[in-house]
């Protein structure tokens, strides 16, 4: 199982493009939700791993990953839209320099959304031998800056990573956060798209039944705070 669990797939060049961030449903909407995420949540093709898809790896399509699930769940698809929006942004890049002074320079568009309702939902990509209490203080930042006012609901990861998942237990319990546990999901191989994609990094990731299951884990929590 540890071979299994060993994401291979880089986070420094997930997004080629400039545009990271998707707006679903009508942004005046009554309840404004953003979710981080890193390629679980969506990640640009990039044929040389053998990915062609643009959105979460590695749903069979675009309706089956965890995002459009979740948001159809939600009412932010289809018109009539319902109460809901949803911004995703795309945030690798926030695992790998969460460190830098001006971070927060690359979220002002995200800030400016005015989320009631943040979902963390990173930190596949962070080392395993972070420094825990700056990458706790990093989170309070960053959380801090998009939704002051807020509430914030924050998950393990899906493959676990004991220092990084200690840390967001830890915020979520000092900080009066939500925490949804998504390691078990990835304790389960039929979660996973294992057969599917000739990369290991690749199909060690969440397939259409993973997705579906992380959609309804989100569902059930994002439902009572709406």
């Amino acid at each position: 199982m540890d071979r299994i669990k060993e994401n291979t797939v880089p986070a420094d060049s997930q997004m080629r493009r400039n545009d990271r961030i998707k707006v679903f449903g009508k942004t005046d909407a009554k309840t404004k939700i953003l979710i981080l995420g890193n390629s679980i949540t969506w990640h640009e093709y990039k044929d040389e791993i053998g990915w062609f898809g643009d959105w979460g790896m590695a749903a069979s399509s675009e309706d089956n990953d965890y995002v459009h699930l979740l948001c159809d769940k939600l009412g932010a698809l289809k018109q009539p839209y319902g109460e809901v929006a949803v911004m995703i942004r795309q945030a690798a890049t926030w695992e790998l320099g969460y460190q830098k002074d001006d971070v927060l320079n690359d979220f002002m568009v995200e800030k400016e959304f005015n989320a009631d309702i943040v979902l963390f939902r990173l930190g596949e990509n962070i080392r395993k031998d972070v420094d825990a209490k700056l990458l706790y203080e990093k989170i309070k930042e960053l959380l801090n800056f998009l939704c002051p006012n807020g509430k914030a609901v924050l998950t393990t990861g899906f493959w676990k990573n004991i220092v990084v998942d200690d840390c967001i237990k830890e915020y979520a319990q000092k900080e009066n956060a939500i925490l949804i546990d998504l390691n078990p999901l990835g304790e389960d191989e039929s979660n996973m798209a294992i057969g599917k994609f000739s990369h290991h990094g690749v199909e060690i990731h969440p397939g259409d039944k993973g997705m579906k299951e992380i959609a309804n884990v989100l569902y059930k929590t994002l439902k009572e705070l709406i």
